[in-house]
């Protein structure tokens, strides 16, 4: 690693400066399957660390010799559960091995800070960015798929017959639905109940069929991108696809112009029935995981 780089924890770093450094990494990512990523400023980044409990004490940043951040490996933890938030070098200082110094430096600060297993997330064909995680000790634990749809095909969609009746909710909702589709295994960092719950700007829609709720959407209405992402779907043991449908309809209905788009587990009863309501397919995420 070049001798003008320093790695240390994010503690006194600038909202501000990890924002930007973190719009530098993502504008430069080695995958197509979507547009870049829009560019964070200090409030949303601050939103991103408190939503998700990321530890500003114990994440690691790489500066350069002037001070700047040019790399980053953001530590969220829940009790002895940890997540890397984010992790990235600036285009111009990558290949010179600070990725894996930073990598080092974040096992070690969450090892400082109590975690015990550590899980984070990667497009499939990020592949610098495996090589990292795998070299560090990461191993593969399950395939997400990433989907998208055009707001305004599914807004158009026609729901003449259904019996199906869209009510919006708040929060308290969430206790009753969190993990009902699939126990058996822990919801993404971003879609776990702390997440969901502190996630302000969220709209939460319950579909009603024959006296009883049958499916749930949490989605961030459309941004200045248009994009309406879909934060976690929630399906009763009987939810049928129009069950769905009718929450996206009632989700796009206000901004046909935008677009949805969302992940779920590879194979999962929600995955194919997305794809059946004409999600398209954007690639694989890779869910990895480190015990410490």
């Amino acid at each position: 690693m070049p001798a003008e780089i320093t790695i240390g924890t994010s503690v006194d770093a600038p909202i501000a400066a990890l924002a930007q450094a973190a719009g530098a990494a993502w504008q430069n990512v080695p995958y197509d399957a979507v547009e870049p990523e829009v560019l964070p400023t200090a409030q949303s980044y601050a939103d991103h660390c408190r939503v998700h409990d990321i530890d500003l004490a114990h994440s690691v940043v790489a500066r350069d010799a002037s001070g700047r951040i040019i790399g980053f490996a953001m530590l969220a933890r829940r009790g002895e559960w940890g997540w890397c938030g984010d992790f990235g070098v600036v285009p111009e200082w990558r290949g010179q091995g600070i990725g894996h110094r930073m990598m080092e430096a974040f096992l070690e600060q969450a090892r400082l800070a109590g975690v015990r297993s550590v899980a984070l997330e990667v497009w499939g064909d990020n592949h610098p960015a495996r090589r990292i995680y795998e070299r560090a000790g990461f191993c593969a634990r399950r395939e997400l798929v990433a989907l998208r749809a055009d707001a305004a095909a599914l807004a158009a969609s026609s729901g003449e017959g259904e019996t199906v009746r869209v009510q919006p909710s708040d929060s308290s909702v969430l206790l009753d639905w969190f993990g009902q589709e699939d126990a058996r295994e822990m919801p993404t960092w971003e879609r776990q109940l702390w997440s969901l719950v502190a996630t302000s700007d969220a709209r939460i829609l319950v579909s009603l069929r024959d006296g009883g709720e049958r499916a749930l959407v949490v989605y961030r209405p459309a941004d200045a991108f248009g994009r309406i992402m879909l934060v976690r779907i929630g399906l009763a043991a009987d939810a049928q696809p129009t069950d769905v449908a009718a929450l996206l309809r009632a989700a796009a209905a206000d901004t046909p112009g935008a677009y949805f788009l969302g992940d779920e587990p590879q194979g999962s009863a929600i995955h194919h029935m997305l794809v059946g309501l004409g999600f398209r397919e954007l690639g694989p995420i890779v869910a990895m995981r480190r015990e410490l």
